[in-house]
């Protein structure tokens, strides 16, 4: 799928709209496990650090939302619709180059409204830096350890 980075958020937006929280947060966390970039993960944490802090937390430990979610009840003849979307939607994601991967990922977060799966998605484009710093130290010991100087 070759298709403008406007279409496909529209799409996305409006997948996004009649899904429930569980597919949205692994929808969210899907598209963060396939970002290659540690400077995209790393811009999106920072921009999602401050869901990270006790004062927060508390906040929304503290309030009580007595707003019931419709969208839980969708019907599960939409599964199958939903699965070939997401799917599409990760293969263009993946195909993508960075800039666009990063200006995709700061419109969902504009999109997604519920603190718990920004909070989610926080925690693991954090978890994803450590790992990807890692792994690049890793390349560059065993690079260094074997490389040939004349």
């Amino acid at each position: 799928m070759n298709a403008p980075t406007h279409t496909v958020l529209k799409r996305t937006h409006a997948w996004i709209l009649r899904s429930d929280v569980h597919a949205v947060r692994d929808f969210m966390l899907g598209i963060i496990k396939r970002v290659p970039s540690l400077d995209i993960l790393h811009q999106t944490a920072r921009i999602l650090s401050s869901l990270l802090s006790k004062d927060y937390i508390y906040a929304r430990s503290q309030s009580n939302s007595s707003c019931i979610e419709m969208k839980e009840f969708v019907s599960c003849n939409m599964g199958m619709i939903q699965q070939e979307e997401i799917s599409s939607i990760y293969e263009w994601f993946t195909n993508s180059d960075n800039m666009k991967k990063k200006h995709f990922i700061l419109q969902l977060v504009r999109m997604v409204a519920d603190p718990s799966i920004l909070y989610d998605v926080c925690q693991l484009c954090q978890s994803r830096c450590c790992e990807l710093k890692r792994h690049e130290e890793i390349i560059s010991e065993v690079t260094g350890r074997y490389s040939v100087t004349l």
